[in-house]
């Protein structure tokens, strides 16, 4: 339970017709969450079993009485084992959300649609995304030689990976899906760091242009260093 003071510019009053809308009141808000987690993890992430998460929820204005919003969730995943050390890792992810005032949700980053920004343009109320990646080892671990002495680093493990996303909402019904595809490098320190470098190409299926997205989509490389397990 919160007290809330917001202002809304994109929504019209209904009491005033005026081209905001404001709310003051008192809000409470209530989620039930469903997980389920048999995965088997490597130093860099699951690489066997599955995980998956449902959630719902809603907000409630009490002051106004009112439900401000309501959300539906989904994300499963599985890792199909092709060797010792190397899987297939398939995520599917949803997210719908409606009401006053519905919720919104990013779907770039390291962590989701490579290649976009995490907390802008790649954004709606309503989302879907796809992510499959071929996960294998690369080098069990790193030697150098110094004059000191040998430092020994952890291995590093790749993955080829592809993903398809999509965020809307009523106001832009139109979006095309964005996706893309490459190599991924990943480096465990620690046991509790993961260090991450993506490197890959974008490319995009239907309307582009509500995005308004600042670079070029088909065949546009990127690279993306950031820290944090394998989905």
């Amino acid at each position: 339970m919160a007290h809330s003071d917001r202002t809304d510019f994109a929504l019209t009053d209904p009491e005033t017709g005026v081209g905001f809308a404001r709310r003051r009141g008192i809000v409470t808000a209530n989620y039930l969450t469903l997980v389920h987690d048999n995965s088997l993890w490597l130093p860099t992430g699951p690489i066997d079993g599955g995980r998956s998460s449902f959630t719902a929820g809603v907000v409630t204005d009490l002051q106004n009485a009112r439900l401000d919003s309501y959300l539906l969730t989904a994300d499963v995943r599985r890792y199909f084992r092709t060797g010792l050390r190397t899987a297939v890792a398939v995520r599917g992810f949803g997210f719908y959300s409606a009401g006053e005032r519905p919720e919104r949700i990013t779907v770039g980053g390291s962590y989701a649609l490579r290649g976009y920004p995490r907390y802008a343009y790649v954004a709606g109320d309503r989302a879907v995304m796809g992510n499959v990646e071929w996960r294998f080892p690369i080098t069990n671990y790193l030697s150098l030689g110094l004059p000191v002495g040998e430092l020994r680093l952890p291995g590093v493990e790749g993955a080829l990976f592809t993903d398809l996303g999509r965020a809307w909402s009523e106001q832009s019904t139109g979006r095309g899906w964005l996706g893309a595809y490459g190599l991924g490098l990943r480096m465990s320190l620690f046991s509790a760091l993961v260090l991450r470098l993506d490197l890959g190409w974008r490319y995009a299926l239907g309307d582009r242009s509500l995005y308004a997205l600042p670079f070029n989509y088909n065949g546009s490389g990127f690279a993306d260093f950031w820290f944090g397990f394998d989905y």
